[in-house]
C-alpha cells in the first residue's frame, strides 16, 4: 500500500492501551477518542494551555480529499466536539500549527457544512461523484494514482454519502 511507500515497514513494538491521561515529560495530556478520521483514532488535549494535538483528524479548514472508509459526517461531529474544547491551538499531524483554535475549526465546520448543501444539490440533479469532482475542484488530485483510489476527491465526495444506496454519490 501508499503508507509503505511514504513511510516504510512499522518495527513492531509493544503497544498499551491508552488510558485518560497521557503524561508526557512537562504535561499530562488528556485523550480524547475522535473516530472521525479512523475508528481508532485520538486526539491529545492540554487544557491548561490550550494546546489541541489533532493527528489527522484536523489537518486543514478546507479540506478535499479523503480516504475511501471516511465519513465526512462522523469527522462534522467529531468537530464539533473538539470545538467545544474552545482551544487556542490546534497542531496537526503534518505539522502545521495554527492560533486561534476555536475560530479554524467554526471555518472548518461552516466549510463542511456549506459543501454537503453543494453536493446535495448536485446529487439532486443527478450528477455523479466523478463529476461533482469536477463541479468542485476542476480535476482529482494526483494523490488518488499514487495511493490507487485509497485517498481521493472522489472518496471526500463521497464521503458525504456513505451509507446511502446510489452509485453516484
Amino acid at each position: 500500500p501508499y503508507q509503505e511507500k511514504l513511510w516504510g515497514w512499522p518495527e513492531p513494538c509493544l503497544v498499551y492501551p491508552l488510558g485518560r491521561t497521557v503524561s508526557t515529560k512537562n504535561f499530562p495530556l488528556r485523550v480524547l477518542h475522535t473516530e472521525g478520521h479512523s475508528p481508532d483514532h485520538v486526539v491529545f488535549y492540554l487544557q491548561e494551555k490550550g494546546w489541541l494535538f489533532t493527528g489527522d483528524e484536523f489537518v486543514t479548514e478546507r479540506a478535499n480529499s479523503a480516504r475511501k472508509n471516511e465519513d465526512i459526517r462522523q469527522t462534522l461531529r467529531v468537530l464539533k466536539t473538539l470545538l467545544d474544547l474552545t482551544p487556542e491551538s490546534l497542531m496537526t499531524s503534518s505539522g502545521k500549527i495554527y492560533r486561534n483554535g476555536t475560530a479554524v475549526l467554526s471555518r472548518a465546520i461552516e466549510y463542511i457544512e456549506e459543501m454537503r448543501e453543494h453536493m446535495r444539490t448536485m446529487k439532486e440533479k443527478g450528477l455523479s461523484a466523478e463529476e461533482m469532482v469536477v463541479e468542485l475542484f476542476g480535476r482529482e488530485t494526483p494523490l488518488k494514482t499514487f495511493t490507487g483510489g485509497q485517498f481521493s476527491r472522489e472518496n471526500f465526495v463521497r464521503s458525504f454519502f456513505h451509507g446511502y444506496n446510489n452509485e453516484s454519490g
